[in-house]
């Protein structure tokens, strides 16, 4: 009800510029047209509009909104997605009030569901999870250890051994593996060190039933990054991906059985595989 609210006002706020005959007025309505079409240049360039005071005639700033359009944005999918637009998403979702994010989180389903036309996997749990003091890019040694404790939780005996040295490369990312006894853990880090771009845990052959190897995968994926509703979210998704804040989460299933979950520290794309970074 509040974005509902709010978008009518700024759409009786947006005609009435049309009476100027200033550029950036008149540009107002067609930006808003724009992105609820689906044009996610023009969804960017409306959440900057509602993030600064003063920034588009007509436009009233609204924090909420602007993440909301940030959302929007990333839910498309779209391949022309970027890391800056999953960075840009976590600023403007940063504000930790509750009413500050149930507003968001509202006017992002709202939002999403007249641009997509249908309600989109994660996005109630999206805005609580763009949380800018999480850490999001630990190193890949770090991921393996909270994947070792996310083992010992779950009763598993086995450990994922340490990675062997490797040499800073030049421009392509660095590639990590390690594996225990039935479950693997791959990698990318950037060429010059940092943390990690993306990586994805493989369960094999136990537990016996897909179902739970497919769970046991998306646990360990969401302890690499701390995120234990990730594996919730992933768990219940109809789709092979999703985006939860500037993180897409990825599951899949191989030709032999193994499960696949991992993170990329990117926007989710269409058609895209774990390993773009």
């Amino acid at each position: 009800m509040l974005t509902a609210v709010a978008m009518a006002a700024a759409t009786m706020g947006l005609a009435a510029c049309e009476e100027h005959q200033s550029a950036a007025v008149k540009g107002a309505p067609e930006h808003l047209h724009g992105a609820l079409s689906g044009d996610i240049e023009q969804q960017a360039v409306l959440a900057a509009c509602y993030e600064t005071k003063d920034q588009c005639p007509g436009i009233e700033a609204d924090p909420a909104l602007a993440c909301a359009w940030r959302g929007v944005r990333l839910a498309s999918a779209s391949p022309d997605l970027k890391l800056v637009d999953s960075e840009a998403f976590t600023v403007a979702c940063a504000e930790q009030q509750e009413d500050f994010r149930q507003r968001a989180s509202i006017g992002l389903i709202d939002l999403a569901l007249r641009v997509y036309g249908r309600r989109l996997d994660g996005l109630d749990q999206m805005v609580a999870a763009a949380d800018p003091k999480a850490a999001l890019y630990p190193s890949i040694e770090q991921v393996r250890e909270r994947i070792n404790a996310g083992l010992a939780q779950a009763g598993d005996s086995q450990r994922l051994p340490k990675f062997s040295p490797r040499k800073p490369g030049r421009d392509e990312p660095i590639f990590w593996s390690t594996c225990g006894e039935t479950v693997c853990l791959e990698g990318f880090t950037p060429a010059f060190g940092g943390g990690v771009l993306s990586y994805r845990v493989t369960v094999k052959t136990a537990p016996a039933s897909v179902a739970l190897r497919a769970s046991r995968a998306s646990a360990l994926a969401a302890a690499g990054l701390e995120a234990p509703a990730a594996a919730d979210a992933l768990g219940s998704a109809q789709a092979s991906q999703l985006t939860l804040g500037p993180v897409c989460w990825t599951k899949a299933q191989t030709k032999d059985g193994a499960a696949v979950a991992g993170a990329s520290r990117a926007p989710c794309r269409l058609n895209s595989s774990w390993d773009e970074s």
